[in-house]
């Protein structure tokens, strides 16, 4: 029984530190000095009316796979502004 405690409270502590560092990570800047957050990147584009379905650093810039009225698209971003650089329909 004891065991059974011990287990389910380490499994129990694993599951928040892999949570806390989830959310922790999130307001990291995406790339380098002067960045977005994650969280800043994703509330830009959805004030623009998208909805973020993954955010992706790459070769310096900024790639996010959003949707907008049905249609997936793949957006490049400034990675400071946040400006759309390039946008290209997702199939």
């Amino acid at each position: 029984m004891r065991k059974l405690i011990l287990g389910v409270g380490a499994a129990g502590l694993i599951g928040l530190s892999v949570v806390g560092y989830s959310f922790a990570s999130s307001d990291k800047p995406m790339t380098n000095a002067g960045a977005l957050s994650e969280v800043q990147v994703r509330e830009l584009l959805t004030k623009q009316g998208y909805t973020v379905i993954r955010l992706k650093q790459e070769h310096g810039e900024l790639e996010a796979y959003v949707n907008r009225n049905g249609e997936n698209q793949e957006l490049k971003l400034d990675p400071v502004t946040g400006a759309i650089l390039k946008r290209e329909k997702d199939d």
